[in-house]
């Protein structure tokens, strides 16, 4: 991944956990405010809800109290009672024209201008033999206009018993009672008073009332802007599962009425539209009415476009801001590194240690390329200083083979000058100088010497047999010259091979692998000697020849053949097996030395080729890992194996079955 697409992930990451984490603050803060103000808002439409309906309370109550005092009511008190009395007498009776004119102010027509949808005037005389006070004045509609009867509201006249008879029977000072009542219509608010004479003496009761339905409602929803419901707590607790099926929210209203009836705060329920309830309570003080206020979800859906509003805000100003972090830093970091970068490949593809950037900046960047560049300049000279060492530790290594290859065929040379020596040392010269001294003394009649002295007469005899032993250890000799010549070659040869080595030239003929293994034992049977407790397995592949260069072979054969030798008889091996094997293997050959020595521990296995390592209390490290070298330059491998310690070793030559010179 490129620098500029890891920086462009970080920052797409950051921004990315910092919007997260902005619309989760938004969502656990603001959001939950707004939730709190709206519900907020709904309690307070509940509590305006409630108050307008005490308002209307008030209001009646206000009423009532002005026309109990209103000559209007005394007058129609009046001629009910002069009524009765003319009743009794049996004279016609005429009303008064107060009385007409009250009958004109309490006609349907100006209640309704009044919004009262109950008027009782009820006179405080018991008729006789009824036990009911006689109704002056009676008018009850449903709340729309529409006439309606309820047996709370008898027309002729109230049981003493009644309960608004008694509630505004002295109860206070006033002689009143006003709340809400529930009948088998609707929610009434309701307010009763007594009617008093000048003497303080009472004369009726006033009842006055507003259906909580119909234009009410209507009413208190336009002066308060709020949807409301209101419910009868006994209706509500009395509805069955058949109710329930026609309107699902009345399952609702009565799942909350024992909360809302028991808990003196508001009971909100959330949905598509916020439900408030709370209660009022009757004329005795008694939560009878369930109110609930209807909040659309105004605030919450603005907050809610706010939010998203404002989480599109910050993803769009975290993709500006992410585009102009980009942008600078593609243009302050990311481009000048990319030409640092271009120009470092450009000097590792071409090594031109020489190229300069010289980048113009004065930041940390422009810092960066000057060191850079005074690096590659320092380098060029380094590199130079390197390649100076390295010709001549290639020079030295070059040498040490040499030496190691050529330490190993001297051996055999040192042994056959030995033996040549040897042999002229015990040739006949001795007695062939004493013959030539005889010869002498008897050089005047050798003839007569030869035929007469018994001396002469064995000197033909001796002479064959003098003849026959040199011509023997001139054999000997010169099979040892031969010996001493062919490792003086090989010795030019191995000089010949690491030179055109050190020119980086190979040069390559056909060879006959068994022909190699057989002289490169030769050679070390010359080095170390004859071992008659020595096996020798030939395992060889038939007729397998191929072309490559026999004095890089030879040395490597050399020292694996010799440091197998050595190996059994440092260790003392018992049986000493060396087995020399060749065999085809698909386009390459495999030349194998395999011992019956101590084995190789898997962690000296593992450096066994490394340059100056040896087991050997005598080893210089240069013959395995020169010969590793050696495989390599031609093309192949060479590998060892062993089972571990005491199972013997196995070094492998693999090489290629086709080969060309090359020149580097």
């Amino acid at each position: 991944m490129s620098l500029s697409s890891k920086i462009a992930l970080g920052l797409i990451l950051v921004i990315g956990l910092f919007a997260g984490a902005n619309a989760l603050i938004q969502d656990q803060v603001f959001w939950d405010r707004f939730v709190t103000v709206e519900q907020d808002h709904a309690q307070a439409d509940l509590d305006r809800v409630r108050n307008a309906i005490a308002e209307e309370e008030h209001d009646l109550t206000a009423i009532a109290a002005a026309k109990v005092n209103s000559p209007l009511i005394a007058a129609l008190l009046e001629d009910a009672q002069r009524e009765r009395a003319d009743l009794a007498l049996g004279i016609p009776h005429q009303p008064s024209e107060t009385a007409r004119l009250a009958g004109q102010v309490m006609s349907p027509e100006r209640l309704r201008e009044e919004r009262l949808d109950v008027l009782f005037l009820i006179d405080v005389t018991e008729e006789d033999g009824f036990g009911f006070h006689p109704v002056i004045v009676g008018h009850l509609e449903d709340g729309f206009g529409q006439p309606l009867e309820l047996s709370l509201f008898p027309k002729n006249g109230f049981g003493k018993s009644h309960y608004l008879l008694n509630a505004a029977s002295g109860l206070d000072e006033v002689f009143q009672n006003s709340g809400l009542m529930l009948t088998d219509h609707a929610p009434l608010l309701v307010s009763a008073r007594r009617v008093m004479d000048e003497n303080g003496e009472p004369r009726g009761t006033l009842i006055l009332g507003r259906f909580l339905s119909g234009m009410l409602d209507q009413e208190i929803t336009n002066q308060t802007k709020v949807d409301f419901d209101v419910w009868r707590v006994e209706e509500v607790l009395g509805w069955t599962e058949s109710d329930f099926s026609i309107s699902p929210e009345l399952r609702e209203v009565q799942s909350v009425a024992d909360q809302v009836t028991s808990s003196p705060e508001a009971v909100v329920i959330e949905g598509d539209v916020l439900h408030v309830y709370g209660t009022y309570n009757d004329i005795n003080h008694r939560p009878d009415l369930i109110v609930r206020a209807n909040v659309e979800r105004d605030v919450t859906r603005t907050g809610a476009t706010a939010l998203r509003f404002g989480q599109v805000s910050v993803l769009i100003g975290a993709f500006m801001m992410l585009l102009a972090l980009m942008l600078l830093l593609d243009k302050v970091v990311i481009a000048p590194l990319k030409a640092l970068t271009g120009h470092a490949v450009k000097i590792g593809t071409e090594e031109d240690f020489r190229a300069k950037l010289q980048m113009a900046r004065t930041d940390e960047l422009g810092t960066l390329s000057t060191e850079f560049d005074q690096m590659m300049g320092k380098l060029e000279v380094a590199r130079a200083t390197v390649m100076e060492t390295a010709r001549t530790a290639g020079m030295s290594e070059i040498a040490t083979g040499i030496l190691h290859n050529v330490g190993n065929v001297l051996n055999s040379v040192n042994i056959s000058a030995s033996m040549v020596a040897q042999r002229l040392d015990g040739m006949g010269l001795d007695d062939l100088e004493r013959l030539v001294g005889v010869l002498q003394e008897h050089e005047g009649d050798l003839a007569g010497f030869i035929a007469a002295d018994p001396r002469g007469q064995h000197l033909l005899p001796f002479l064959n047999a003098l003849t026959g032993q040199l011509s023997d250890q001139r054999g000997q000799l010169q099979k040892e010259v031969g010996s001493l010549a062919s490792g003086l070659d090989h010795i030019c040869d191995l000089i010949k091979s690491q030179q055109q080595f050190a020119v980086k030239s190979d040069l390559l003929v056909h060879v006959d692998l068994a022909t190699k293994l057989d002289e490169a034992l030769s050679i070390t049977h010359q080095a170390l000697g004859e071992d008659p407790a020595l096996e020798i397995a030939r395992e060889y592949a038939e007729a397998l020849e191929i072309e490559l260069d026999k004095h890089r072979l030879l040395e490597i054969l050399i020292n694996l053949i010799q440091n197998a030798r050595q190996a059994m008889n440092e260790a003392g091996s018992a049986p000493k097996r060396l087995t020399l094997r060749t065999k085809l293997d698909g386009e390459h050959v495999s030349i194998q030395i395999q011992d019956s020595g101590p084995g190789i521990e898997p962690d000296v296995l593992a450096k066994i080729f490394n340059l100056g390592f040896t087991t050997k209390s005598s080893g210089h490290g240069y013959g395995l890992h020169t010969a590793a070298n050696a495989a390599t330059e031609m093309g192949g491998a060479l590998t060892a194996d062993s089972g571990g310690k005491g199972e013997g070793a196995t070094f492998t030559l693999r090489l290629p079955l086709h080969r060309t010179a090359t020149t580097s």
